[in-house]
């Protein structure tokens, strides 16, 4: 699944900054740590402080957190009581401290936008960019500092000041880790034997520091008043209440009796011993060779079982080992009823690797069911059972370990799994390594001996995966500005441009640079900004892409020649690069794409299978959510288990009737926990079963009416299922094509069209709903005209809780607000966006001060757009007037001229929401879903 990359840095002060600060500092105690809000510069959550003694620190053993104060308590006795005071004061109280106990060590996390968007600065001094990429620096300051500050361009942000201590800003991807962080020490001043107050401040940039006085409480020994608890010993919400909820430990026990009625009422259809069709092999002419590999049914690509039956991949990620039901119970106690008794050796197996801060309700709850210690051998054998009776045949991703791998062995249950990449070197991107790396084939190579030579011969493997989900097509993007004295691959990208261009002045005009000489290329941060510097880094892009495909199929081979290269797990924006596919296509066996969607947009998937030269594609990733529960989260969400069952139907049946997809993985067999995951608090109704080990059997219903009958549809006896509902009626082409009159009156931004060309609106209605739900209460209509300084719109929307977006920059789409997407190059082509495609985010509320009411995506730079937003006298909806520079766009217009084009409209009333004019829910991602825009006189 898709992950936001987080970067840990400092808050630091601009002394240089002139803007008026208009957001006051926002601070709040949380669960995880101090909730601040600095408005447009971002939102930020300062970590509980830490007691510790030189670098080692002392982790607490109780914590209760209230709303103005929170209390913390160490083994040997010492407590630390923190309190949110006025003016931004944070107020630390430390008690009974022992000997191993001399300072306070604070951090932060900021998401990763304060890249370029953000500068720091320490004492006043010479402010700084938040790096955008790794300038060969790790520590960008270190040393004694009382105040820290991090400043937005407008002025706005935050600063901390402390009394003394050490403070340090660091770059993690000196150590490949895409982070930078920061840390204060302070040195606690004692002022009787274990206690002393600390005092720091959080407020804004250009605030003059206050007085770090201590204002003791009344009672200094009161604790924080203890939080009402919210989810309770089983793992669900307190507050939610639905038909299958646990109330007992009595009721988990009955559940053995009715698991083994439900189960034994299941009669999956009859398989080969590998879970493929059943005596098809010799209908259908396939051959038998020991090992899972590709062949075809008349047109239809299949994969084939080792003894040569057709098998279609219905697998489950997860379902064989526990990942996502672990969640995080440090600093939050007091939110959990009650939790398992760390103490009990049997209930202790319920906690991760048995640290007492990572609990599994799920697990806890099958202790008290079966009345026995966890084992997870155990609990892979009865997944599988589970598994074969709902009709899936085989293991999905993150499936088998060394805990589960007996229970499929004996089971003969089919499984994927990865290639031993982790010694390859990474580039600063999501599981992207540098090929170009010396020694790098050699280090490989040792590892595919040691971990796939060794399992040539094992016949339930499926398939190898290369990597999970990698950014693979930000490569060209990030390249340029990275070191060569640290990344092979920019001396392999400077090399490429030297054989080029035969002069540096060459180069330099191409570029739109001013380098003596191509040396200076290696360190320096190239930036990107013509269209022949767009072309070459495609150019090099596809070096790229042959090196690192070819280098991985060579290894693969001489190390098994018997199993399949099964891709990277592919989001849709890699899955959407034609030069990704079409290079991944010469080298690898079958493609895989992590393909969250309402339903299976067979335009989206013939174009991919064409693009890779006719290549099998398995769907390697994808669930629909409920909310019955009080689950939130999750990529698809849906109202009902029913509909998620006849999602579920729509997505495999539709995939499996192209003739080409070859296999799904859900994800994944077990609810992620309500209080989310341990590693990044995903908390959503993706499972087959819920925290309780109670199936979802409104959900399996359907999805076993599939399952049971998938190769009617991939053998053409009958026609695929189709949900019944806009959302899953995906879009298969088609342009609808809207027109643009000149402006020819003098434009007034005023919200009225007095002085607009006579055009029909455009309607964008509840048909045209890609995301969420419950779109018959929002709708849109849009005109469009232009000249040759701006584009305008004009747009009148209906919404039943309107002008609602106070979100930064690179969130506003993420509330109320209105997308265009503009295209004047290569009409003709679809994929991710082109070099001058531009999708323009504009705020579908009243700016905040400080805020800006446009986003650009894609674009070399940000640009002023001028914007009115008034409410309908209603209050249903709303009216927004704009001018979007044409040279913002990238392109000059003329009569005559067509370009691609597309309008979005977002909501947040119920979840988020989006409808949208002519494309699908790739809209963002993929430029041939996208209309045309007609400039007329």
């Amino acid at each position: 699944m898709i992950r936001n990359v987080l970067c840990t840095v400092v808050l630091f002060g601009l002394s240089v900054v002139t803007a008026s600060i208009s957001h006051a500092v926002d601070v709040k105690l949380g669960l995880n740590g101090i909730d601040v809000d600095a408005g447009p510069a971002g939102s930020f959550v300062l970590h509980y402080p830490k007691l510790a003694k030189g670098e080692k620190k002392l982790a607490p053993i109780e914590k209760v957190i209230g709303d103005a104060s929170a209390l913390f308590k160490y083994e040997g006795g010492a407590q630390l009581t923190v309190e949110i005071r006025e003016g931004g004061l944070l107020q630390l109280h430390v008690q009974n401290a022992g000997p191993n106990v001399d300072s306070i060590r604070l951090d932060m996390n900021i998401t990763g936008s304060a890249r370029g968007q953000l500068k720091w600065a320490a004492n006043g001094g010479t402010p700084a960019e938040v790096p955008v990429t790794y300038a060969g620096t790790p520590f960008l300051f270190k040393g004694d500092a009382k105040r820290f500050e991090l400043v937005a361009e407008n002025g706005d942000g935050l600063a901390i000041i402390q009394p003394h201590g050490f403070q340090q800003l660091q770059d993690n991807r000196e150590w490949n880790t895409d982070t930078c962080s920061w840390f204060s020490v302070t040195r606690i001043p004692f002022s009787r034997p274990g206690e002393a107050y600390v005092v720091y401040a959080i407020v804004n940039p250009g605030d003059k520091a206050p007085a770090l006085t201590v204002k003791p409480s009344a009672d200094d020994t009161t604790t924080p008043p203890t939080a009402t608890a919210k989810i309770d010993r089983f793992g669900q919400f307190i507050a939610k209440d639905f038909s299958d909820k646990v109330r007992s430990v009595e009721e988990l026990k009955a559940d053995l009796e009715a698991d083994e009625a439900y189960y034994a009422s299941l009669t999956s259809p009859a398989t080969d011993i590998y879970g493929g069709l059943a005596d098809s092999g010799q209908q259908h002419g396939l051959q038998k060779t020991g090992f899972f590999h590709l062949g075809k049914i008349g047109d239809a690509q299949v994969l084939v079982t080792p003894d040569g039956n057709a098998f279609f991949q219905l697998g489950v990620c997860t379902a064989l080992i526990n990942i996502d039901d672990y969640t995080k119970v440090t600093g939050r106690e007091a939110i959990f009823e009650q939790l398992p008794d760390h103490r009990d050796l049997k209930y202790r197996t319920a906690y991760r690797d048995g640290y007492k801060e990572y609990p599994s309700f799920y697990i806890a709850n099958t202790i008290e069911k079966f009345d026995e210690a966890f084992s997870p051998d155990a609990h892979a054998r009865r997944m599988i059972e589970r598994l074969r009776k709902w009709g899936f045949n085989s293991s999905g991703a993150f499936g088998v370990n060394k805990d589960s791998a007996a229970a499929v062995k004996d089971a003969q249950f089919p499984y994927v799994t990865f290639l031993p990449l982790g010694e390859a070197p990474k580039l600063p991107l999501k599981d992207v390594w540098d090929p170009f790396a010396e020694g790098l084939e050699a280090k490989l190579d040792e590892k595919f001996a040691q971990h796939v030579a060794t399992k040539a011969n094992d016949p339930l493997i499926i398939g190898y995966f290369v990597t999970n989900e990698p950014v693979i097509e930000d490569v060209p993007k990030i390249v340029p500005g990275l070191p060569a004295s640290k990344y092979a691959i920019k001396g392999r990208l400077v090399q490429m441009l030297q054989e080029k261009y035969p002069t540096i002045d060459a180069f330099n005009t191409a570029w739109g640079a001013n380098y003596g000489a191509f040396d200076e290329l290696g360190e320096a941060e190239v930036i990107i900004a013509t269209p022949a510097a767009n072309a070459d880094m495609q150019a090099f892009f596809e070096i790229f892409l042959e090196a690192r495909y070819s280098l991985i199929h060579r290894l693969f081979k001489k190390h098994d020649p018997n199993h399949l290269l099964i891709g990277d797990r592919w989001t849709i924006g890699s899955a959407n690069n034609e030069a990704i596919v079409r290079i991944a296509g010469r080298y690898l066996d079958v493609i895989s794409i992590n393909y969250y969607t309402y339903g299976a947009d067979l335009a989206f998937l013939d174009r991919v299978h064409k693009m890779s030269g006719g290549r099998p594609i398995l769907l390697s990733e994808f669930h629909y959510c409920a909310r019955d529960q009080g689950l939130t989260g999750g990529i698809r969400q849906l109202g009902t288990q029913q509909e998620r069952g006849l999602a579920y139907r729509n997505y495999v049946e539709q995939a499996a009737a192209t003739n080409y997809v070859v296999g799904v993985q859900w994800f994944s067999a077990i609810d992620q926990a309500a209080t989310g995951r341990f590693f990044d608090n995903e908390a959503a109704n993706i499972g087959l079963l819920n925290v309780a080990d109670r199936p979802y059997k409104d959900f399996l219903a359907e999805v076993m009416k599939t399952n049971y009958d998938v190769y009617s549809v991939i053998l053409g006896q009958r026609p695929p299922f189709a949900y019944d509902d806009p959302r899953f009626q995906m879009k298969a082409g088609g342009k609808k094509i809207v027109n643009a009159a000149r402006m020819v009156k003098p434009f007034e931004l005023d919200g009225s069209r007095n002085e607009w060309p006579f055009l029909p609106a455009e309607r964008v209605g509840a048909e045209g709903l890609v995301l969420g739900e419950h779109a018959k209460d929002f709708e849109g209509t849009f005109r469009i005209a232009w000249d040759e300084q701006n584009l305008y719109l004009y747009a009148e929307v209906s919404d039943p809780t309107p002008m609602v977006n106070n979100g930064r920059a690179d969130l506003i789409w993420a509330n109320d607000a209105i997308e265009l997407f503009t295209g004047a190059d290569d009409l003709d082509q679809g994929g991710g966006l082109k070099f001058r495609d531009r999708q323009v985010v504009i705020r579908g509320a009243k700016t905040p001060d400080g805020m800006t009411p446009a986003n650009f995506v894609n674009a070399p730079k940000q640009y002023d757009v001028r914007t009115i937003v008034l409410p309908n006298a209603d209050g249903k909806g709303y009216t927004i007037e704009a001018a979007i520079p044409m040279e913002s766009l990238g392109f000059t217009p003329q009569a005559g001229q067509e370009i691609l084009f597309d309008i979005a409209f977002d909501d947040a009333t119920i979840g988020r929401r989006q409808i949208v004019w002519n494309g699908s829910d790739r809209v963002s991602k993929d430029r041939s879903v996208w209309g045309k825009l007609a400039f007329t006189e």
